[in-house]
């Protein structure tokens, strides 16, 4: 047969037929559930106890250790605190006197997460999750009592706030304090103070200089450098004790920083920094640990810092403490993938638990495919409730007695038959419903033929 004269093939409307099959089964599973409600609560009630005991959700409430008040910690753990508002996550804080005592309460589960320094020695039962900001050494001083062309000879002989015990500013300080001249350590009169009582005492003149490790944005540096009988320290010499001293970095605060005119500081200010690192629990939930992760590369974007540049932060730096594999992954390779669609414990229960639900999905197939699918059994049941009627009717005809009787019957079959043509039929059953509606229009010759008798 030549090409001409073969039969044209007709090609189906696939597209049709597979969107008619979706919306049949939508149709049904909605029937099923709307008729049968009561046999989804028993796996709906197993699936829920089953990721209540396997995969617990997030929690709703966070403890923060957040220092000294108006101190740079606590200026950044409220930031942390109204971006966590925003998911739902409700905050308590816990007061600390500074970083290390933030790496305490971590360590002993009075908070779940913390903002400590880097360098610090490394603790049990604590996980960072990278530096997030810089957390400059401020050497605020009284200009007619201190002065001289190097750190050593202006504090020769000073009294000199150092922080409080527990504090991230006492720590930094005795450190720088460990490169001076030993004669000139032995002649320094350290004060230990809070934050609050070294400006206290700068202003009164209880002390004549104070070191104080936080960052630009706190209130206590804020109120110190618009003191204009105080004067900030140049730290000019110290790029190569940054270099020499872990976790510490070279900073500079720009002329005109705080101030454009008259230009506060008046010339470029050159410091010394730590940086301030986020510490959490190492059992805490990996949904949260991606959301404070989130949060510390969305502030880090919003910072005015004037030490900081794009980028810096967040990072994983050498802090000293344990990185855990969420830390690991973020910095690797960032959120998962599905964090910008779905709500954040969501996203992250489907990237962590992604292996094992394809593993259960491949044990539950066969049983799934024993079961009948939701179209099967709604017209199933519709049409076994049919069936039913027609047996009815065939025994109700051979009760028949008279007339009125088998007009009755007539009338019975002809709702029957409303009610067959009114059925949902989907695809596949076009044959046990011919079947069905045959064997009524049979009845309905049978009660006829009687009638003409």
């Amino acid at each position: 047969m030549s090409a001409d004269n073969h039969p044209r093939q007709e090609n189906p409307r696939i597209g049709r037929y597979l969107g008619n099959a979706v919306r049949h089964e939508v149709m049904a599973t909605l029937w099923v559930m709307r008729r049968e409600w009561v046999l989804w609560l028993v796996p709906l009630a197993v699936l829920l106890v089953l990721a209540f005991l396997l995969l617990p959700f997030p929690p709703d409430t966070l403890r923060i250790a957040r220092g000294q008040p108006d101190s740079g910690i606590e200026a950044m753990a409220r930031r942390y605190a109204a971006e966590l508002a925003l998911t739902g996550v409700k905050v308590e804080f816990v007061d600390s006197q500074g970083a290390p005592d933030n790496l305490r309460l971590v360590s002993e589960d009075r908070a779940e997460v913390g903002f400590s320094q880097a360098g610090l020695p490394p603790v049990k039962e604590v996980e960072s999750l990278g530096s997030v900001a810089y957390q400059p050494l401020w050497l605020f001083h009284r200009p007619s009592v201190v002065s001289g062309e190097s750190l050593g000879t202006a504090l020769r002989g000073k009294r000199v706030a150092i922080g409080s015990s527990g504090s991230g500013t006492q720590l930094m300080a005795r450190r720088l304090m460990e490169h001076l001249a030993p004669e000139i350590r032995q002649s320094i009169e350290t004060v230990p103070l809070s934050n609050a009582e070294m400006v206290a005492a700068l202003q009164s003149g209880a002390v004549d200089a104070g070191l104080l490790a936080s960052s630009y944005e706190a209130g206590h540096v804020q109120a110190l450098l618009r003191n204009r009988g105080l004067g900030m320290w140049n730290f000019s010499h110290m790029d190569g004790h940054a270099r020499l001293e872990p976790n510490i970095y070279p900073v500079v605060m720009p002329s005109g920083t705080a101030m454009l005119e008259p230009p506060l500081p008046a010339q470029d200010i050159h410091m010394v920094a730590g940086t301030m690192t986020l510490v959490v629990r190492p059992e805490l939930h990996s949904a949260t640990k991606y959301l404070l992760l989130d949060i510390s590369r969305r502030l880090a974007a919003e910072e005015l810092d004037p030490f900081t540049e794009p980028g810096d932060f967040p990072v994983l730096a050498r802090d000293g403490l344990e990185h855990g594999k969420v830390a690991r992954r973020y910095y690797e390779s960032g959120l998962p993938t599905a964090w910008n669609y779905l709500p954040y414990w969501l996203a992250t229960l489907i990237d962590s638990a992604w292996l094992g639900l394809l593993a259960l999905l491949g044990l539950l197939f066969p049983l799934f495919k024993s079961l009948p699918n939701n179209r099967s059994l709604y017209y199933s049941a519709l049409e076994s409730e049919r069936y039913h009627d027609l047996l009815e009717l065939e025994a109700a005809l051979s009760r028949a007695r008279g007339r009125s009787d088998l007009l009755a019957l007539l009338k019975r079959v002809h709702a029957l038959q409303e009610r067959l043509r009114s059925m949902w039929l989907p695809q596949g059953a076009k044959q046990k419903f011919g079947t069905l509606l045959t064997a009524s229009m049979e009845l309905e010759a049978k009660i006829r033929e009687a009638l003409r008798r």
